[in-house]
C-alpha cells in the first residue's frame, strides 16, 4: 500500500480486508456476497465499489498484499 495514502482510504480498506477474511473463517468463499461484505465491515454498497469491483478484485488485492508483507518478512 502506498505510503502517501488517505488515512481513511486506507482504513476503509482494511477493514474491507479483514471482513473478507472474517467471513472466510465461517462460510466458503462461494457462499460469500458483495451484501456480506458489507455488512461485516460497515461501509455502503457505494463505498464498497469506489475501492473495488467486487469480491473477487479484493480477494485478488488481499492475496496480493499477503504476499508483499511475506516477502518483506522474509528478506529481512
Amino acid at each position: 500500500m502506498p505510503d502517501n495514502i488517505d488515512r481513511r482510504v486506507a482504513r476503509t480498506q482494511r477493514a474491507m480486508r479483514a471482513a473478507l477474511i472474517g467471513l472466510l473463517r465461517r462460510k466458503a468463499y462461494a457462499d460469500i456476497t458483495v451484501q456480506d461484505i458489507l455488512d461485516e465491515a460497515d461501509i455502503g454498497r457505494s463505498t464498497f465499489y469506489s475501492h473495488c469491483s467486487g469480491k473477487d478484485y479484493l480477494a485478488r488485492l488481499s492475496f496480493r498484499l499477503l504476499r508483499a508483507v511475506l516477502a518483506a518478512a522474509a528478506s529481512e
